[in-house]
């Protein structure tokens, strides 16, 4: 079974915009500076903060040219362009001469549209939960012919072996680091002995090998690009907690819905509105019985105070 997920993503150091007879046209250059994607996916695995996952921050994109180049800031392209693509040949540049999908990107905006669009209709899909509805999300999910494994320009999934990072190592790797941060954090609680170490890396998605078994390993897939980690992310959320997604109705955050009965994301979430709701329903009565009695007291206080007579 694979239960770990991968993708590099190539962080841009500058996103120009500019306008073609077909649109809005999006490029620019890639730095020396690699962002694992899957650490921010495991990372809101822990936190049990679902916001900050890379697949429901595209989720929430919007698709105004703004939004898309905002995104591309931070995350990157959703594909790498062809070395040959007509785009990189017409809005780029290079010194050299040399086109070079490696070190540069240009797509067009009605592109990420249109796959932000497939996201976005697979995830309401899943949130109704029909099975009516199943052959639609079929349909949209990546399949065989979308997913050439090995196909670097056009997508697809590396299948590899991960032989993890042996336990002692972490331990003492994290204690170091916990070591130099002054205040309390969230996981230097967790990591007191090596079960705790090796229970909190499962959580995030580290493979800590069996030392009494040499050679242990477990099985990773590996994105191609941008766009197939979104949907491994969203196959493992699926795979793992066994529910469709939802929207909370407290944080309006998305959330995957592990029984038919559940409306919020977080236990957080149903106290806030439970007290919101108590504060419109049941305070409203008490507010406007706390005011009338001060305008009684008012009331009677101006009455009860005697009258000085004026002279004429």
């Amino acid at each position: 079974m694979i239960s770990k997920i991968s993708y590099k993503a190539a962080r841009p150091q500058d996103v120009c915009v500019r306008a073609d007879a077909g649109g809005e046209i999006i490029y620019g250059e890639y730095r020396n500076v690699v962002r694992e994607v899957a650490t921010d996916y495991y990372r809101s695995l822990v936190s049990k903060d679902r916001s900050h996952a890379p697949h429901l921050e595209f989720l929430r994109t919007g698709q105004d040219v703004a939004s898309i180049v905002e995104f591309t800031r931070n995350w990157g392209p959703l594909e790498p362009t062809p070395d040959d693509h007509w785009l990189l040949k017409k809005f780029i540049k290079p010194a050299d001469g040399h086109f070079s999908g490696v070190r540069y990107f240009a797509f067009d905006a009605a592109f990420w549209r249109s796959r932000h669009q497939t996201f976005s209709r697979v995830w309401s899909l899943l949130q109704e939960g029909e099975r009516a509805k199943r052959q639609e999300v079929a349909s949209l999910w990546p399949n065989a012919a979308q997913w050439a494994v090995g196909a670097a320009w056009t997508g697809g999934i590396y299948i590899v072996p991960d032989f993890g990072i042996p336990l002692d190592y972490l331990a003492r790797a994290w204690a170091d680091k916990f070591a130099r941060c002054p205040g309390p954090t969230s996981l230097k609680a967790e990591v007191r002995n090596k079960a705790e170490v090796r229970n909190l890396a499962q959580r995030i998605g580290l493979f800590v090998p069996d030392r009494n078994r040499p050679g242990d390993f477990q099985l990773k897939a590996v994105a191609a690009t941008l766009w197939d980690a979104f949907w491994l992310m969203l196959a493992l959320d699926l795979s793992t907690n066994k529910g469709c997604v939802g929207i909370c109705e407290g944080c309006r955050h998305e959330f995957l819905i592990t029984r038919s009965n559940k409306r919020y994301c977080s236990r957080a979430c149903a106290q806030r509105v439970a007290s919101l709701n108590y504060y419109h329903r049941r305070g409203k009565k008490l507010r406007r019985a706390k005011r009338r009695a001060l305008t009684n007291a008012v009331r009677i206080g101006a009455e009860s105070k005697p009258r000085v007579a004026h002279r004429q």
